[in-house]
């Protein structure tokens, strides 16, 4: 018994092609098991092909079988096209995956050397100790000195977040009103720390740094609270 109509278009795929490609495929399984009319699947192929923009026309030929054939070749040259085409985009996909996950390693990160490291080291303990003999509040002092042992712990890491640093500075000039006269250095101290992270940073991810005079200054507080 040949395939029906609705045998050949049930649960097609969606794609004109691939459903194409469907039809040709249950068409030769009934072929195999001896139960082969052409004239239905080669009906329904043209029918495909008139409707949707596939990439190949065949022409009637007079046999239904010739002209199923024709079908089938033009098909599998379509769906090896489609393959590699899908291929590449999946290539392409992985590839820009591959390279986001390459810049988000590398964002953001500073890849200190030993002597940078110890030259940070020298100016945060300068700065704990300007910190030390300011007129900041025993509470205050006591989070300032957690974060700059953060710094340093984040600096003996073989990559080095830079946010903290960052947020560090923030705090600090949030502080300088009630440091009186040892805010100033202690801001100057940070600035060489900085100036040392963002250059490590910067040949981390092969920018250029803009000039200091374009970088974005913070105010400095009139007061802070508790």
């Amino acid at each position: 018994m040949s395939l029906t109509l609705a045998e050949l278009m049930n649960e097609l795929p969606r794609d004109p092609v691939e459903a194409m490609a469907e039809i040709v495929e249950r068409t030769r399984e009934a072929a195999r098991r001896g139960e082969i009319d052409a004239s239905i699947p080669v009906i329904l192929l043209r029918k495909f092909s008139q409707k949707f923009d596939v990439g190949f026309a065949v022409k009637s030929t007079g046999s239904w079988e010739e002209e199923f054939g024709l079908f089938a070749r033009r098909i599998d040259e379509a769906m090896e096209r489609k393959k590699v085409v899908d291929i590449d985009l999946m290539a392409e996909s992985e590839l820009e995956r591959w390279q986001s996950e390459i810049e988000e390693e590398t964002f953001g990160f500073a890849s200190l050397n030993n002597s940078e490291k110890e030259q940070i080291v020298i100016h945060i303990e300068k700065i704990r100790s300007f910190v030390d003999e300011s007129n900041l509040s025993p509470k205050k002092k006591d989070k300032i000195f957690d974060r700059l042992t953060l710094l340093y712990n984040e600096i003996l890491r073989s990559r080095t977040k830079t946010d903290a640093f960052f947020a560090f500075l923030a705090d600090l000039s949030f502080t300088a009103g009630e440091m009186a006269e040892r805010a100033k250095p202690a801001l100057e101290e940070f600035k060489e720390v900085l100036r040392i992270v963002m250059k490590s940073r910067a040949d981390q991810e092969g920018v250029k740094l803009p000039k200091q005079a374009d970088l974005p200054q913070l105010p400095a507080p009139n007061e802070s609270e508790d």
